[in-house]
């Protein structure tokens, strides 16, 4: 087995035995298969390319963690999508072609479109296929399965949020909830980590937000509410 096959195998266990693959930050969702055959881009024909496009903006993962998950750097992976068309292909055409010619989980390829993505100036920071998203997190003195009541336990929600501000779509026990926002037609998923017996941490991901201009107030609202969740969980009784 070559070290890239050992690689990209490890990569898939790790992927198979992460759980429910529902963390955004993790991000995310598989590619449904992409009926077009494309041949893999060989080593040769990115040595042979010209200079780099310029990045618009900032691909978003660093270049460190791209080179360690993938084997390849930023770089050679614009090369790549650059010799093969992906200026004029659609998301899931490029996460489609990442995945079954170069062998990348749906993990890595769909975190290597969206920096593609962002680096040629198609898609804006925070931005995603379905609108604009941003995350915060808090990390909590109490169990995990105290954190998740308090999330959707609608009671025990209406002590540190106003009451309709959320309506539950799903949930995995201790694991994950997920919401929409009725105000604004957003959604909030709440991704659940236990850290001891009295320790655990919740990430919020806000997504469907309308524009970029949403990403910051947003991101200060749900910081705002796990402050005052904080409160609640640490008060007497």
């Amino acid at each position: 087995m070559t070290n890239e096959q050992d690689r990209t195998g490890n990569n898939r266990a790790r992927t198979a035995t992460s759980g429910d693959g529902e963390r955004p930050t993790r991000h995310h969702h598989p590619v449904e298969e992409f009926a077009e055959s494309t041949p893999p881009v060989t080593e040769a024909a990115v040595e042979n390319l010209g200079g780099l496009q310029p990045h618009v903006i900032d691909p978003g993962m660093s270049d460190a963690s791209i080179q360690r998950g993938t084997g390849k750097s930023w770089d050679a992976w614009f090369n790549i999508l650059d010799s093969w068309g992906a200026a004029t292909r659609s998301h899931k055409q490029i996460a489609a072609h990442l995945i079954e010619a170069h062998q990348l989980t749906g993990w890595w390829a769909q975190g290597l479109t969206v920096g593609y993505e962002r680096a040629r100036g198609r898609r804006a920071f925070h931005e995603r296929t379905d609108g604009f998203s941003v995350s915060v997190s808090k990390t909590f003195p109490v169990s995990v399965e105290r954190l998740y009541a308090a999330f959707t336990d609608e009671v025990t929600r209406d002590r540190w949020l106003a009451p309709g501000t959320l309506r539950a779509r799903s949930t995995r026990e201790h694991r994950t909830a997920h919401f929409d926002i009725a105000a604004d037609g957003a959604r909030l998923g709440a991704f659940f980590t236990a850290k001891t017996a009295d320790k655990s941490s919740v990430v919020l991901e806000i997504e469907r937000l309308d524009s970029a201009g949403g990403v910051e107030p947003a991101r200060a609202q749900w910081k705002e509410r796990l402050a005052a969740l904080a409160a609640v969980l640490n008060a007497p009784g």
